[in-house]
């Protein structure tokens, strides 16, 4: 079953405004699906509620505005949950409060002291991260993750799984370094494609 076939066209089409998935994504008949496969269609057939919709807002938000907030909320909530495991992977400390930033330049890149510095530098931005504007307050990102963790725990261990398998690969070489960062944020934005698709069709589908 497409995860497609939860929505209208109009939801895929705004879905796919965001991200598309891996090409990947299909599962050839010559294989058994891996856990990531499962998870994926777990995720995509999910849905929720608008009660749910309106808890991640504390009950602040009704009906279509909680629903409009939270498509972009869980979004970025993805990603930290996504961004927590990679640096768990790697040995880093845990990520700070969300802010908006913008991509580094290449000066700033070529100082930085440390790998974990460099990494810091390089961190994939979630969606909304790369703006003008404060879009969230950070006191907004804990519901919401744990909102996902609770509901659809699949995310996270999506994450683990497939970056701790990369990690493995190169661990053995000895300690991270630049170019091992590179090669993780690499896996991580192959994961996230197909994380954030799962995700998204799943905030849009209504029970």
């Amino acid at each position: 079953m497409s995860p497609h076939s939860c929505l209208d066209v109009k939801n895929v089409r705004k879905i796919s405004a965001f991200v598309s998935p891996r090409t990947t994504t299909h599962i050839p008949s010559t294989r058994p699906p891996t856990f990531s496969d499962k998870e994926f269609m777990k995720i995509s057939m999910g849905c929720m509620t608008t009660k749910e919709h309106e808890g991640i807002s504390g009950n602040m938000l009704k009906d279509e505005m909680a629903r409009d907030v939270n498509l972009k909320l869980l979004d970025d909530s993805q990603t930290i949950i996504g961004r927590q495991e990679l640096r768990s992977i790697l040995g880093f400390a845990p990520p700070g409060d969300w802010r908006t930033r913008k991509p580094p330049s290449e000066e700033e890149i070529a100082g930085a002291g440390t790998v974990e510095a460099y990494y810091e530098l390089k961190e994939p931005l979630s969606r909304h991260q790369d703006s003008d504007e404060d879009v969230f307050l950070p006191k907004q990102f804990p519901p919401a993750i744990a909102f996902l963790d609770a509901r659809f725990p699949g995310i996270r261990e999506m994450y683990r799984r497939e970056l701790r398998e990369k990690f493995q690969d190169i661990e053995s070489k000895g300690p991270i370094n630049r170019k091992g960062v590179d090669y993780m944020i690499d896996m991580f934005n192959n994961v996230q494609s197909n994380v954030r698709f799962a995700t998204l069709v799943a905030v849009m589908h209504q029970c």
